[in-house]
């Protein structure tokens, strides 16, 4: 049962006592550690990249089941695992014509051997996010910048709402769900995903276009969405974080909720309109 806006209000402020604010050094400290690894990571090799991302959702699986009393769905988590471990493999031997029928097979037996929609919900979409992310690093030439600039849009907006927040303050977008979030925070986001995009770009010598601008603009939005939607689900499951891997941040899921949602928003409109998931395409949409 879905808690009501009293019952959002008091698990809200139980939250807040409970978990006082991180300390921005330690917020600095960890992204300072985690940053060179990603760069190396998305650099260095297609498929330490895909083994990173199996890893990855791995652990934001776990995270996941944890939300709802994880020791009881440990079925499922085997499951996603075994699915998704399968579906790097195929994909590495090039069997791309079996690649859909393990997301299929995989909802299929989520849902016979489930009944939480949320977690049948939420394991489905960290699948559809790693075949994304796969397909965006792997099946073009373009594949590192297009993972470049999708993060940059992600972590860049939420660096401008962390400091736009913490310098202007004001109004607040959704006291019962995320109270820290603020208006001026959103603006924030938008503003420093457009900064560290077109910063981006230049790196890797892409042009700054208006296309660009805006699409990464665009992205900060879904992202800061993806970020409440989350914050959501951690209210109606009564925690603060997700886990405690990453400190001065919380779990993985923390850091890569607006991620994930930029990823599928791109991903989904790219197979809708051209039926393929490529960063070939998605460079030269966003070149004009």
């Amino acid at each position: 049962m879905l808690p009501d806006e009293a019952e959002l209000e008091k698990i809200s402020k139980e939250l807040q006592e409970k978990f006082p604010q991180k300390e921005l050094g330690l917020r600095l400290l960890s992204a300072g550690i985690l940053l060179p690894f990603g760069v190396f990571v998305v650099y260095f090799g297609e498929y330490l990249y895909g083994a990173t991302l199996l890893g990855l959702c791995g652990i934001l699986a776990w995270e996941y089941v944890r939300l709802w009393k994880g020791a009881r769905y440990a079925r499922e988590f085997v499951l996603f695992l075994s699915v998704l471990a399968a579906f790097f493999i195929a994909n590495v031997l090039e069997l791309f014509e079996v690649q859909w029928l393990y997301f299929a097979a995989s909802a299929a037996l989520l849902a016979a051997v489930s009944r939480n929609i949320f977690l049948i919900g939420g394991l489905i979409i960290l699948g559809i996010f790693f075949y994304f992310g796969l397909e965006f690093r792997m099946s073009d030439t373009n594949g590192m910048a297009a993972i470049v600039l999708l993060c940059a849009t992600a972590w860049g907006g939420d660096t401008g709402a962390y400091v736009a927040g913490r310098l202007f303050g004001g109004a607040r977008i959704a006291p019962l769900i995320s109270p820290k979030k603020t208006w001026s925070g959103l603006w924030g986001a938008l503003f420093g995903a457009a900064f560290f995009s077109g910063l981006m770009a230049v790196f890797l010598s892409v042009p700054i276009t208006l296309t660009l601008v805006f699409w990464a603009m665009g992205c900060a939005f879904i992202g800061a969405c993806g970020d409440l939607f989350e914050s959501w689900l951690k209210r109606v499951a009564r925690v603060k974080d997700t886990s405690d891997l990453i400190p001065g941040h919380g779990g993985l899921l923390d850091r890569f909720d607006g991620l994930i949602a930029v990823v599928l928003l791109n991903g989904a409109v790219m197979w809708a309109l051209k039926g393929t998931v490529s960063a070939d395409i998605l460079l030269q949409f966003l070149k004009g």
